[in-house]
């Protein structure tokens, strides 16, 4: 990456004014973002970086609320009414300037294989959830359409049983992937519920993306948020280490026959509905196997579409019964 700063080779012809990109939350983004805004300084180019992953600018919202990040819904809505709307989603640019031709080299998106995922997804998950921004704009456009799915929706009254069609919006894979904006889609709920009654946080949809918000600003602040050691907010538990239990719960063995096909579906589908999430997570960790909340959710991380680094250790830390939220 130093060479493509310093001279523009292999993409560029002459080297880059500016650098522009989203800002991420993640530990492994924030260190190597610094380091390319260094070598940027560096070599004399201007960096300039944007929020669009989250409502909010995850750093604003923690200096507004000291520096701490919310853990109840309470706290995260007062931290909203604080903050204000919103941005408004950016309308499309009216037109894109040319981009400069590429001089050399295979820049494809890479294959699952050429990122080691030694299987495909199956039938059923991708006609459930076909990849990319078109698929997840049209998944979005249909759940704005039924209002009364929209105002009336609460989320612990949706069904782990319905898998085609969900009982949810199934926006979770497109929103993790930026695949649709999140602040279109809650600009497009306080369209459809503005006068209206409506459900209210947390079961409701605006409550689903105060917690998704609540995530980021618990992974940004909290140290060592993705372990038990080094964690102030995670209690300090002597998990056991069982190799074949754990290795049975991932291949849906256990025994027991919701556990096991939850599990299924997740290799199947890549997806679970928050219900079979929670039963699974509690089987693991403090419901029977006793058996750390890090395992677990290193499984989901490889298995989910909707894989999500602050979301997912947020949702096992509380799980588990580690965390006060």
């Amino acid at each position: 990456f130093g060479n493509l700063l310093r001279t523009g080779k292999p993409l560029l012809s002459k080297p880059p004014r500016l650098l522009l990109w989203e800002r991420d939350t993640e530990p492994y983004a924030i260190a190597r973002d610094k380091a390319i805004c260094e070598l940027a300084e560096q070599c004399g180019i201007e960096v300039q970086t944007f929020v669009g992953h989250t409502l909010y600018d995850t750093e604003e919202a923690l200096r507004r609320n000291k520096g701490k990040a919310p853990s109840t819904m309470p706290g995260i809505v007062t931290l909203v009414k604080a903050l204000g709307e919103p941005p408004q989603p950016l309308a499309p640019p009216s037109k894109v300037p040319t981009l400069a031709p590429v001089l050399s080299g295979n820049f494809d998106v890479p294959t699952l294989k050429d990122m080691g995922y030694k299987e495909q997804p199956t039938q059923r998950a991708s006609r459930i959830f076909p990849g990319g921004e078109s698929a997840g704009s049209a998944r979005m456009a249909k759940s704005l359409k039924d209002a009364a799915f929209i105002r009336t929706f609460e989320k612990p009254k949706t069904r782990s049983t319905a898998f085609d069609p969900l009982s949810t919006t199934g926006l979770s894979p497109y929103l993790k992937f930026g695949c649709v904006s999140v602040r279109r889609f809650y600009h497009g709920i306080q369209k459809v519920i503005a006068g209206q009654k409506h459900s209210q946080p947390p079961g409701s949809l605006v409550g689903q993306l105060y917690f998704r918000e609540m995530a980021y600003l618990q992974g940004l602040s909290i140290p060592n948020f993705d372990k038990q050691v080094g964690n102030p907010a995670c209690k300090q538990i002597p998990w056991s280490k069982d190799a074949k239990s754990l290795k049975a719960w991932e291949e849906g063995r256990t025994g027991f026959p919701f556990i096991d096909a939850a599990m299924r579906q997740l290799k199947e589908m890549g997806w679970l509905h928050h219900l079979a999430r929670h039963a699974v997570a509690c089987f693991l960790t403090r419901g029977d196997l006793w058996i750390s909340w890090e395992e677990g959710r290193d499984v989901f991380d490889r298995l989910l579409l909707d894989a999500d680094w602050a979301l997912n250790n947020m949702n096992w830390l509380a799980l588990a019964g580690v965390a006060s939220w």
